[in-house]
């Protein structure tokens, strides 16, 4: 019996024992992708010992090899009294992953997308004016102020609202327009456009429950969007997790002449950037009350009325008169007769 629980116990132990160095020798996140030193290798190469090649970062006997989701960075840091070039594989800087999709092509596809926007705006315009004309439409005029103030969102974690906000001012910006053609949409659809405008600003100056704006996931009932709130207390450090750790400084570049040591990251994620953002977060909610103000007359009333009400351009009858004159009256046949 004592043979029984002395081996029980044995085993017991030898379980904590394996559980406690699998955790030990788990691996860490870490952001050095250095394999090895070239010069290490005989004759020097970075060739692994399946003849693969990793990628070459430096010069001369200090060149070190990479794996290649690493990025070379090459900083001038103190050694003795000279300051000589180093070099650092650095995975956290290699545009891999969701960090292309976040820093590069999700930002070009925005901006990208914002400009046609803008264009449409401007030319969706009655037939006798194809080259468009927007001094008349005021309600466009917002919607295009909006669209030029919400591309700094579009460089940050709050990309999301920036791009709906680039919609919903397209949106609002056809609606105004149609009231000045004969090609009218239903009269719940202008309701709509001027209940969307509401809602934006609704958004930005929360906090909002579920059914004041259109973002059900990201404003669960019961629970608030507080979306200003959470853009001001955005810090560096939450952003630099949103961009996979891309913008955090390493330790040579901490070191490099001249560099603050205080300042942990940099590009889109300084303090600097951080603020700018919040203000234009600002911006863009009074630039949707401005929107709103300016499209009730247009919204609010018979689509037939808004035209002349609103005043959102000049009378179609006048367009049609200046771009088809009637014909003058031969004056010479006139006194013949």
């Amino acid at each position: 019996m004592m043979l029984c629980i002395k081996a029980f116990f044995t085993i017991l132990a030898a379980q904590a024992l394996v559980e406690a160095s699998t955790t030990t020798a788990a691996p860490t996140a870490t952001d050095d992708g250095k394999k090895f030193k070239k010069s290490s290798k005989s004759p020097k190469s970075c060739k692994a010992d399946t003849e693969f090649e990793w990628s070459e970062c430096g010069k001369g006997d200090d060149t070190i090899c990479c794996d290649t989701k690493a990025a070379c960075l090459t900083v001038k840091n103190k050694v003795g009294t000279e300051w000589k070039d180093q070099y650092y594989c650095s995975i956290n800087r290699g545009m891999t992953n969701s960090k292309l999709m976040k820093i590069v092509l999700m930002p070009l596809v925005l901006f990208t997308t914002a400009i046609l926007f803008v264009v449409l705006m401007v030319l969706n315009r009655p037939i006798c004016r194809p080259f468009g004309d927007i001094k008349g439409n005021h309600v466009t005029k917002c919607c295009v102020a909006v669209i030029a103030v919400a591309w700094p969102l579009f460089l940050s974690q709050y990309w999301v609202y920036g791009a709906y906000s680039c919609i919903v001012a397209l949106f609002v910006s056809f609606a105004s327009q149609s009231t000045t053609t004969a090609a009218l949409f239903p009269w719940w659809v202008y309701r709509l456009a001027w209940a969307m405008s509401a809602f934006m600003v609704v958004q930005f100056l929360g906090p909002t429950e579920a059914f004041h704006v259109p973002f059900y996931n990201q404003s669960l009932a019961g629970k608030s969007t507080d979306l200003f709130n959470k853009v001001l207390g955005a810090t560096e450090a939450t952003c630099n997790t949103h961009y996979d750790k891309y913008f955090k400084l390493t330790s040579i570049e901490m070191k490099a002449k001249g560099a603050n040591p205080s300042v942990k990251y940099f590009g889109l994620c300084t303090n600097g950037w951080l603020n700018f953002v919040q203000i234009i977060l600002l911006v863009q909610a009074f630039l949707w009350f401005a929107t709103l103000l300016v499209s009730s007359p247009v919204f609010l009333v018979e689509p037939t009325q808004a035209k002349g009400m609103a005043k959102v351009e000049p009378e179609t009858e006048d367009l049609r008169k200046a771009a088809f004159p009637p014909p003058e009256d031969d004056k010479e046949g006139g006194k013949g007769a």
